[in-house]
């Protein structure tokens, strides 16, 4: 039983990814309906694993996990 469960979670994404790279202290664009304007996302591979204020990013922080200062530039979806 304890397997199904840690399977399930595995599946879902219930268990935090370390991201490889957190962008954070700049414009980020999400290009949302709601013209959201997140001030830290936090990348895995080519997935976005968190977004929205810095504390939340870097729960995704791992011992590899490089932090990129975009010292108020822009970042663009793409």
């Amino acid at each position: 039983m304890a397997v199904a469960v840690a399977l399930f979670l595995l599946s879902v994404g219930a268990v935090a990814q370390n991201a490889d790279t957190i962008f954070i202290n700049g414009v980020i664009l999400t290009m949302d309906s709601q013209n959201s304007t997140p001030e830290a996302v936090a990348v895995a591979g080519d997935r976005i694993v968190a977004i929205g204020d810095a504390e939340t990013a870097m729960k995704r922080r791992g011992p590899d996990t490089r932090v990129r200062d975009l010292d108020g530039r822009t970042l663009l979806p793409g």
